[in-house]
């Protein structure tokens, strides 16, 4: 596997958050649907940072984008109390 350099320099914004008790699974890490729940609210802080209304637009314009695939690749698990940090 290629190892990508990933600079903080190359974010606008930065999202953060906590692992939450209830993004576990059994064996005590954050589940993996998660994950692609974390880059929807990071993308989110990215719309608000550029004062983004989303919903506004779409509603103004009768248009809409979606998600079509996203790729997670998972090198190290999250646990419980666990500080993310995403850049956008």
């Amino acid at each position: 596997m290629t190892k990508i350099e990933i600079k903080k320099e190359d974010f606008e914004v930065f999202w953060s958050m906590t692992v939450r008790y209830y993004e576990l699974d059994p064996q005590g890490i954050v589940h993996n649907a998660n994950h692609a729940a974390f880059y929807d609210q990071a993308g989110y802080a990215y719309f608000k940072h550029v004062n983004y209304d989303y919903t506004k637009e779409m509603k103004e314009s009768n248009q809409d984008f979606h998600t079509v695939q996203i790729t997670i690749g998972y090198y190290k698990p999250l646990y419980l109390d666990d500080e993310i940090v995403i850049g956008v």
